[in-house]
């Protein structure tokens, strides 16, 4: 029986901590908690000020979907649970679908479109382009400011050792951007737009757009809002007339020309008229019929292309998407950002868990806790 006891091994008993133990170090060292917390309070308070506010707009559009064929009934009961059926029934025929407008105002093609918008800030000290705007008007804080400093320094130090680009002549303006040759400024404006300014969401159920702008000047945001818009909108209804836009141009200059040929055959037919008038001879009634057909050939032609013409007139209109705004662009007044107050919160939270732990540590056997 000895033996039997002997051979079976002792089971180790699960590590216990004594929060009790704990919680009386804790108490006794509440003057160096009431420290910790009041400096990272002061610390971290301090630091959220020197951060700007900003502001930000919501935009909620409802594009039309160009749609021909039948199935509407069945896809729009479809497109209620959230399936697409446009592929399956052929009703869709534009391949410009809303889950790409955000891929669209991602684009630097899209930011570059930008540049131009004429802004005005709230206290009016400002007046012009959105891109003079963002280089020489937003405000940051000190450490980036220091951060830009250090690398314009570097910059500079580099450019004397390295041969200068040719890039960023001239005014602080756009210059004029050329989006497939953008200068180094003009590549982080876009960039800047992109990640920090505007962005785009779908609800692919719904298949409503959602547009997010934020400024740090609420006047700014609530024009720039309303130009993103606009620029959208653009986009979307010149991808969507592109076709029928080129079909008028073409079916513009063949009536061009034929009515020129017309007009011609209109002054021979009528010179020959007014010069033959009266003789009975029968090769000159033929050269009159031949020239009248000539003219009537050329006036059916002019017709028939401008019936054409007008009809691709038309599919312009009848092809333009119809938006509609479901939450339109007003200017914001009350900051979206940065909620101080939370951050301040909790950084000082994390400052105390920290600061307790670093004061309990050696009543806490960490290797058998882990363990």
């Amino acid at each position: 029986m000895e033996e039997n006891n002997n051979n079976n091994p002792v089971q180790p008993e699960g590590y216990s901590i004594d929060w009790m133990g704990l919680l009386k170090t804790l108490l006794s060292k509440w003057k160096i908690l009431m420290l910790v917390g009041a400096i990272s309070f002061v610390i971290m308070a301090a630091l959220q000020l020197c951060i700007p506010n900003y502001y930000e707009v919501t935009v909620k559009l409802s594009p039309e979907l160009g749609s021909k064929g039948g199935g509407g009934g069945l896809a729009a009961m479809a497109s209620s649970l959230g399936f697409d059926l446009s592929s399956a029934t052929g009703s869709n025929t534009s391949a410009l679908m809303p889950s790409i407008y955000p891929d669209i105002v991602s684009a630097p093609d899209f930011a570059v479109g930008l540049f131009d918008v004429e802004v005005r800030t709230k206290d009016g000290e400002y007046v012009g382009p959105y891109y003079d705007y963002l280089l020489e008007h937003q405000k940051g804080p000190f450490w980036s400011k220091a951060m830009k400093g250090i690398s314009k320094g570097i910059g500079a130090v580099i450019s004397l050792i390295l041969p200068k680009d040719d890039e960023e002549e001239g005014s602080a303006g756009n210059g004029g951007a050329n989006v497939f040759r953008l200068t180094k400024k003009q590549a982080d404006i876009a960039k800047a737009i992109n990640e920090h300014k505007v962005s785009c969401d779908v609800d692919k159920k719904m298949g409503t757009i959602t547009l997010h702008i934020a400024d740090q000047d609420p006047q700014i945001c609530g024009m720039l809002a309303d130009s993103v818009c606009t620029h959208l909108q653009n986009f979307i209804t010149e991808y969507h007339t592109r076709k029928a836009t080129l079909d008028s141009e073409y079916f513009k200059q063949l009536m061009d020309s034929a009515q020129i040929a017309y007009e011609e055959a209109v002054v021979r037919y009528s010179r020959y008229a007014e010069e033959h008038t009266g003789l009975t001879l029968e090769r000159y009634k033929i050269e009159q019929q031949n020239l009248q057909m000539d003219m009537t050939l050329k006036q059916n032609i002019f017709t028939t292309f401008q019936k054409q013409y007008l009809q691709a007139e038309a599919q312009i209109q009848e092809s333009k998407p119809a938006f509609t705004t479901i939450q339109a662009p007003a200017i914001p007044t009350k900051k979206a950002g940065p909620s101080r107050a939370k951050n301040v919160l909790m950084f000082t939270f994390l400052a105390l868990v920290v600061a307790s732990v670093v004061l309990v540590r050696k009543q806490i056997d960490w290797k058998a806790l882990i363990s």
